[in-house]
């Protein structure tokens, strides 16, 4: 759930609750004077828990180095049973056909964003930003464009840019990192901010290296992202060679 940065609990019902924003931030410029005006900050129109993070890609790893022997001569990595049936720390469950294969780091690391009102979310300055779990500083990824994204769909932000995106990253965010490795932290915390209000957030634990950490709830809540068992490993892998849904509904977790 979102919460103002500045300590206060933001109410995420329509009517009655600060909103954030719209606002552009003008600087007045004295006559005569020799000032360096700030640029425009823009705030998009949303409020707390109206975008929910459903779904999370972190750096995929190798099946085979990560394989033990379950002693009936099948492998299994430590989230995979040997009857193909996938888990994560919270105890959720899904059923795959096997051991999928490593995909290829094509899409890079991503987050699924989804908006659950039944309206037009203008993403214009929303910002994504990444915690590592020790606490240090984090990275700000932010939509700079006019982005709409309409009631109920989903919206990939995907750690690559623009001309480099495959087709279900919807917007790349890599030159937000600079020098540094456009990886998410494997442990930490996400948050949507809003100019100074916490739209929604998600401490994720430990990325699994196969498959994504999905939201399981439908339909997806800000409140239940809250949960670490409404959350599981995906590690399905369809025909976007990508593990997880990346732009469609979650499975379930079982």
């Amino acid at each position: 759930m979102g919460v103002g940065l500045g300590g206060r609990q933001e109410n995420g019902s329509r009517g009655g609750t600060a909103r954030a924003c719209p606002c552009l931030l003008a600087a007045a410029i004295a006559p005569l004077a020799c000032v360096t005006d700030e640029l425009p900050a823009i705030c998009p129109d949303v409020r707390v828990g109206e975008l929910v993070i459903t779904e999370i890609r972190g750096k995929q790893g190798n099946v085979e180095a990560e394989a033990t022997d379950t002693g009936d001569g099948t492998s299994s990595d430590d989230g995979t049973s040997s009857d193909g049936a996938t888990s994560d720390a919270t105890g959720s469950i899904e059923t795959t056909t096997g051991d999928p294969p490593a995909p290829p780091d094509r899409g890079r690391d991503w987050v699924e964003l989804t908006n659950v009102t039944d309206h037009t979310i203008d993403l214009e300055g929303l910002v994504l930003r990444n915690v590592p779990g020790d606490g240090g500083n984090g990275i700000d990824m932010r939509v700079r464009y006019s982005r709409e994204l309409a009631a109920g769909d989903t919206y990939v932000l995907g750690a690559v840019t623009d001309l480099e995106k495959p087709p279900f990253v919807d917007y790349g965010v890599e030159n937000d990192w600079g020098t540094a490795t456009p990886e998410l932290y494997p442990s930490g915390r996400l948050e949507l901010i809003a100019c100074d209000v916490r739209i929604d957030a998600v401490d994720y634990g430990s990325l699994p290296t196969q498959g994504t950490r999905s939201l399981g709830t439908d339909p997806p809540d800000a409140d239940a992202n809250d949960l670490p068992s409404a959350w599981c490993t995906d590690s399905v892998i369809a025909d976007t060679q990508e593990p997880g849904t990346p732009g469609e509904a979650n499975r379930p977790c079982d």
